[in-house]
């Protein structure tokens, strides 16, 4: 029986226990960090989240990233272009669903999207909640108590550490940002690049109450 990839390698794992260090704290549009008690923007989180798979992914050359610029009339915009390689690392599921959503010489934006699937008023969540999930099942993190209002503005429920787990999920925060720390340093074109590509396709299937109200009561 194959063995399935441990949620301890998930580039998505180790990204949302380092919420705190990578993503810009807030207190609008935002949503709790797991490990440290701060708000973080959760817009910004889970485009980091996306970036940190397409990392990972190049970093076992399973992929390559190149910047693109279009211009449309006077607008000019850039993109992360991904190309598939040949690595034959093992993923998580999610991790492997966005793998699985690349198509060669598309970009990380519409990758991003089709992890996705679905507009909703809360694409972000779909990320923090499936990774919560891995969380809670391999016994990193618990369910926190959390106030109405705060669950209905994250869309995600709140966690917490588990106390004996500090330590292993503070090496997994710590390797994660000693490497993202890196690639920012190293790569700053390529980082800002990927971060806006993330987040406009995660943002691509945002659509409001009101939207999904009115088409709910149309007729087709």
């Amino acid at each position: 029986m194959e063995q399935q990839p441990s949620t301890l390698d998930s580039p998505f794992v180790s990204a949302y226990l380092a919420a705190d260090r990578i993503a810009k704290q807030a207190s609008v549009f935002a949503v709790h960090a797991p490990v440290k008690d701060v708000k973080v923007n959760y817009m910004d989180l889970a485009a980091k989240m996306f970036a940190a798979g397409f990392l990972r992914f190049r970093d076992d050359k399973a992929l390559s990233m190149e910047i693109v610029e279009k211009r449309v009339l006077l607008v000019r915009s850039r993109h992360v272009v991904l190309r598939k390689l040949s690595g034959t690392a093992q993923y998580d599921p999610a991790v492997k669903k966005l793998y699985d959503c690349i198509k060669d010489g598309g970009t990380a934006r519409d990758a991003v999207r089709a992890w996705l699937e679905v507009d909703c008023e809360n694409p972000w969540a779909v990320l923090f909640n499936a990774v919560q999930a891995q969380c809670i099942a391999a016994g990193l993190l618990v369910q926190a108590k959390q106030g109405m209002l705060a669950a209905m503005t994250s869309g995600s429920g709140r966690v917490a550490p588990v106390p004996d787990k500090a330590q292993e999920i503070a090496t997994l925060a710590d390797t994660f940002v000693q490497r993202w720390n890196a690639f920012s340093a190293n790569e700053a074109a390529l980082e800002a690049a990927l971060i806006d590509d993330c987040a406009h396709g995660a943002k691509s299937r945002f659509v409001s109450a009101g939207a999904t109200a009115e088409a709910a009561g149309m007729d087709f």
